[in-house]
């Protein structure tokens, strides 16, 4: 039994410290070194053995970063934790293939370097968990670093890919360097230049607070934050009373300072908004203050139902809209169920929506923005592809109130962090109940510090209370939005992915051509 745990263990705290580097522990550092563990106790197991490691790994570190996902017993019953670990399991099979592969690339093909075929293998590995099966890449090891600013630059020269491969180099070759003496010193000091070189690099795409960001009139917005409740956000008594608890506080904000355009979280208008009631209630917000609205609402149409956004202008009608294109799977629909109709019986959705067709711009008040609703900041290619069509910013409208405060709000905000860099554009982050405000290009988070009470008084927050500290809180403000940054290569996040993956092919060939390498310590075959 105890020569079983000392097997395990490695795979086991490489999970585990993994998990800590991501938010809201935010021990970033230590997916610098989590996978040595796992690395130094694979390097001379054959490759099943290694998959089998890489698998327990995987399932340990998805299970602790995903955990949040169990709090969904609440809305679907036990069925909810069944779904939160087969997702875990799906995962950690991606980790057994990479690391079966690592090891039958390392026995044929040793001269790689066992840092650079595992860098190759993860890029690729990462790559494929965003889009495969409609794809969920929310474990990426690039979101462990949304509180390490120099580095966090490099998402912007080669996606969050690209600081998932230099995150894994750097473990091998620290492994490298730990296993093997004769290599100590060039394994060493490479591992430790690239930890010089990359964040000395990301401290010149750095800039200081001090830096125009704004332009002379900027575009502020006016953000509300309102905390419902999912028991009463749809509940047919409170929809409408709630509408107009956001326009109120909303015309509060409107009184106490400058706003342009005002965005509500996701599904914050779960009626129709055709409605005569609703629709009043949002003009005359529109036309009392002058300012825009854009909010997530459902919309439904020939019986089908949408997860949308509107966007309202004064004196403007509800023409205006963007149906989300990503669905929530299991949260908004079943995935295989129209192969399979027997899963819903037992892994149920919370919704039942339709998916939208295309992406779409809105603009307001001489800005130009893309929006995307809750699931679709995870998908690197959508904010791209925006950034293409001529966005100048990006709006984020969420609602993970499903989650309670867990670190599910924290890891959210991570991954648009990173679509901020990504793209050099600002971000607009309206959510229900946390963290709303404003990311700059470089990943900087202005988060709301008003609180508003049940009879729309204001006070101000505590100046330490950061942006995690908001979770939970009915809160609103108005805040400039900067303007979209210069990229020094803005092709390297589009097209990083096919680079990795094209490295992955080329690298599995050459090892399925090559020889199996001798043993350590095999004599070598002598020469005729």
């Amino acid at each position: 039994m105890k020569r079983t745990l000392t097997t395990l263990a490695p795979a086991v705290l490489t999970g585990t410290l993994l998990f800590l580097a991501f938010p809201t522990t935010d021990l970033h550092f230590l997916a610098w070194i989590g996978l040595v563990p796992l690395l130094l106790q694979t390097r001379s197991l054959p490759a099943r053995e290694t998959a089998a490691h890489f698998f327990l790994a995987g399932w340990v570190f998805h299970s602790l970063v995903l955990q949040w996902l169990s709090t969904n017993i609440y809305w679907a019953g036990g069925w909810a934790t069944l779904g939160y670990q087969l997702l875990c399991i799906y995962l950690a099979l991606f980790w057994l293939v990479a690391g079966a592969l690592w090891r039958w690339t390392m026995m044929r093909l040793p001269r790689i370097g066992a840092g650079l075929s595992l860098a190759i293998l993860w890029c690729a590995m990462e790559y494929t968990q965003s889009f495969l099966f409609t794809g969920f890449g929310w474990s990426a090891l690039a979101y462990s670093q949304a509180t390490n600013p120099f580095f966090l630059q490099w998402a912007s020269i080669g996606g969050y890919l690209s600081l998932g491969g230099i995150l894994v180099f750097t473990n091998g070759m620290l492994a490298d360097a730990l296993a093997n003496s004769q290599a100590r010193l060039i394994s060493g000091g490479i591992a430790v230049a690239t930890l010089i070189v990359v964040h000395a690099v990301g401290f010149f795409l750095y800039p200081s607070q001090s830096d125009d960001q704004y332009d002379a009139d900027p575009l502020r917005v006016g953000l509300v934050q309102p905390s419902t409740p999912l028991e009463m956000k749809w509940d047919e008594q409170y929809k409408q009373p709630l509408i107009e608890d956001a326009a109120l506080k909303s015309r509060i904000l409107a009184d106490i300072d400058e706003v342009d355009l005002f965005v509500w979280p996701e599904a914050l208008v779960t009626r129709d908004v055709r409605l005569p009631e609703v629709a009043d209630t949002l003009k005359s917000l529109v036309k009392d203050t002058d300012a825009d609205l854009f909010t997530g609402a459902q919309r439904i149409d020939n019986q089908l139902y949408y997860n949308s956004s509107y966007l309202l202008q004064p004196g403007g009608d509800f023409s205006a809209y963007y149906d989300k294109i990503r669905l929530a799977p299991y949260g908004e629909y079943v995935p295989l169920s129209d192969i399979l109709p027997f899963i819903s019986n037992f892994l149920p959705s919370m919704a039942d929506q339709t998916p939208g067709e295309s992406q779409r711009l809105f603009e307001s008040k001489g800005r130009k923005f893309g929006p995307l609703i809750c699931f679709e900041v995870l998908f690197s290619p959508m904010s791209q592809q925006l950034r293409d069509d001529g966005a100048d910013m990006l709006v984020v409208v969420t609602n993970l109130g499903w989650f309670g405060q867990s670190n599910a709000l924290t890891q959210e905000l991570a991954i648009a962090k990173i679509r901020a860099v990504e793209t050099r554009l600002p971000i607009v982050h309206a959510a229900n109940t946390g963290i709303s405000g404003v990311i700059d290009p470089y990943g900087r988070v202005r988060h709301l510090t008003r609180y508003i009470d049940h009879s729309g008084a204001i006070y101000n927050l505590n100046a330490e209370i950061d942006a995690y500290g908001t979770r939970g809180l009915r809160l609103a403000g108005s805040i400039p939005v900067p303007k979209p940054a210069s990229n020094v290569f803005s092709p390297g996040p589009r097209y990083f992915p096919w680079i990795a993956a094209g490295l992955c092919i080329i690298m599995l060939i050459a090892t399925t051509l090559a020889r199996p390498a001798p043993p350590e310590g095999a004599p070598k075959p002598k020469k005729d």
